[in-house]
């Protein structure tokens, strides 16, 4: 059915915003008996307790101005300007011994001046991505579904009339009541973690020596062009393969204010560099900084390193959490002159460090210490120094790989020399660029 758009008049010099005042209510409703049966068998018999119990948790929404009111409530005031899109998520929650179901769904009223040009809806992220919430819907007695609710300005046509600062207060109410035998199940075909990225990432060299001027990114260079094109998305699943996974969990792959994607990861290799049915995977920037280990570099990464790392703000189930592994030098062996290295524990933790190894097997076993060594793997430099003629914080970041001939010195990844390199691994602060494990079954370039 063809919808007819109410056209409105543009304003010039008018800047045009919604406040919008949302609130997302779960209203609990009961009906059953409590349980009294007298059974006439000898011996003792124990009938347990029912409990009722759904509420909200886990909420995660891009800034403050949206909170969970105690548990059956999030509350958001939002500044909306045209174009804009604003979402968050949050988990219904059957803590329960009782089946819930969605009674009902109470209507977002919209003003009508304003229903052309917002869009308002509530569906579920995983494991249903991008089915509507819908009466009927159970929800198991200790099980959770998570929901997205979504606002988007549609229009970039301003209304009639001076409406800046204009606040519209919008309500949603979930009804959950107990489960009967009309109930709809919530289809669970997930989608994939991964998929292959619609666009690729460019930098723009800006170094007059080093880094990707030495790799010919300059007019007249090898490359006769400054603008740094990394990763691939044709063909088969290869290094360097540009991929977007969905890590927080949110059922879509955010982006920047240029449409790239902030949630990219390139293909390394399999798991280890080994033939295996788990993908290695890394992150297109650094998150942050710290030291590897201020006592000895057989120790593995220090706990302040580890910290950096994500945790729950990456929380797909789909992703390999609370990784043990073996730490080894860059020899393949398992000791520095600091002592034997630990079967290493990432713990609660959802991501990891790359490895020397890695790096080297995904260069085709080049020496990875020579300079420009990484050159043609430029996939591993996004936002480093190797485009930047000044580069002052996170330029470059660390692998999992002490130095074998030292107590102290851990291989990073430079992106002046464009190669491998040691430094003092208790002393020097330097970014921390996640690695990620993935089922390759969970990877969809199609």
């Amino acid at each position: 059915m063809k919808r007819n758009r109410k056209k409105f008049k543009r304003k010039s010099n008018v800047k045009l915003y919604l406040i919008i005042v949302f609130s997302l209510s779960l209203f609990i409703g009961l009906g059953y008996s409590y349980l009294q049966t007298a059974l006439g068998i000898n011996g003792l018999t124990k009938v347990s307790k029912n409990s009722w119990d759904v509420h909200f948790e886990n909420l995660k929404a891009p800034n403050n101005n949206t909170t969970l009111d105690g548990t059956t409530s999030v509350k958001s005031t939002i500044t909306l300007n045209p174009g804009d899109v604003y979402y968050y998520t949050v988990d219904v929650v059957n803590n329960g011994t009782i089946d819930a179901k969605v009674g009902n769904i109470s209507p977002i009223t919209i003003e009508s001046a304003y229903r052309n040009i917002l869009e308002v809806d509530a569906n579920y992220v995983n494991p249903a991505n991008g089915e509507v919430l819908s009466q009927n819907d159970i929800l198991r007695a200790g099980t959770k579904e998570r929901i997205k609710f979504k606002v988007r300005y549609k229009s970039e046509d301003e209304l009639a009339g001076n409406v800046t600062g204009t606040t519209l207060t919008l309500k949603l109410t979930i009804n959950y009541v107990q489960a009967d035998e009309n109930v709809t199940e919530v289809n669970h075909t997930s989608p994939a973690l991964c998929v292959k990225a619609s666009k690729l990432h460019t930098e723009e060299c800006s170094r007059s020596s080093g880094g990707c001027y030495s790799s010919g990114y300059y007019v007249g260079g090898s490359k006769n062009t400054t603008t740094i094109t990394y990763g691939t998305n044709t063909g088969s699943l290869t290094t360097g393969y540009a991929l977007d996974c969905d890590v927080n969990f949110n059922g879509e792959i955010d982006v920047d204010e240029n449409g790239n994607s902030t949630e990219r990861f390139y293909y390394v290799g399999d798991k280890d560099g080994s033939t295996s049915e788990y993908a290695t995977l890394i992150y297109y920037k650094n998150i942050n900084n710290g030291e590897y280990n201020s006592n000895d570099n057989s120790f593995g990464p220090s706990n302040n390193l580890l910290s950096k790392l994500p945790d729950n703000n990456w929380d797909n189930p789909k992703l390999i959490k609370n990784m043990t592994r073996q730490i080894y030098n860059e020899l393949g062996t398992t000791t520095t002159t600091g002592g034997d290295l630990p079967n290493f524990n990432y713990k609660d933790k959802s991501a990891r460090l790359i490895t020397y190894n890695e790096i080297k097997t995904a260069t085709s076993g080049s020496d990875v210490t020579a300079t420009d060594a990484l050159s043609n793997y430029n996939f591993l430099l996004e936002n480093t120094d190797y485009s930047k003629e000044t580069c002052t914080d996170n330029c470059n970041y660390w692998t999992e790989t002490p130095l074998s001939s030292s107590n102290k010195a851990v291989w990073i990844v430079d992106g002046t020399a464009s190669n491998l390199i040691t430094i003092d691994g208790g002393t020097t602060t330097i970014g921390v660029r996640p690695v990620i494990e993935v089922l390759k079954t969970n990877i969809s370039i199609d």
